[in-house]
């Protein structure tokens, strides 16, 4: 299981995180562990669009030390809450960009958390290595 948790952590920094998603449901989780990665991404996705989101308000939007979350986030992942964060935001954007193509980059921005979709775009970037405008027209060319 560490060798599968370093391969995610490799995959994030080649920028291929398309591949991000298939590798965490690949991992090995106890039921246990699977339940409060789902409840973490929950609070996650339900409180993003509400402003800036943090290890440490998700830790007390939970409910738990926020030692505990990184620890825990840290140990069945492999990646850091911060990260973990992260992934879970690009993949509410990637699923705009998918579903809904009329939004713009400053409605998925906000949508997602962001302040700005100068920072959305920055961010989208430097995790797909491309522009979130570019990756919705190779969506919509395929």
């Amino acid at each position: 299981m560490q060798q599968q948790k370093m391969l995610i952590y490799v995959f994030i920094k080649m920028n291929q995180f398309k591949h991000i998603e298939e590798q965490l449901h690949q991992l090995q989780l106890s039921t246990a562990e699977k339940a409060f990665l789902d409840d973490v991404r929950t609070y996650i996705l339900s409180n993003m669009a509400e402003g800036h989101l943090s290890v440490e308000s998700v830790a007390e939007g939970l409910f738990i030390h926020e030692s505990k979350l990184r620890r825990r986030i840290a140990q069945s992942t492999g990646l850091t809450p911060r990260m973990f964060l992260a992934v879970v935001r690009m993949e509410r954007a990637c699923e705009f960009l998918t579903t809904y193509p009329a939004m713009t980059i400053e409605q998925i921005a906000y949508e997602c958390g962001f302040a700005d979709h100068s920072h959305f775009t920055h961010s989208f970037r430097r995790l797909f290595g491309m522009s979130p405008t570019s990756y919705a027209r190779q969506l919509s060319a395929s």
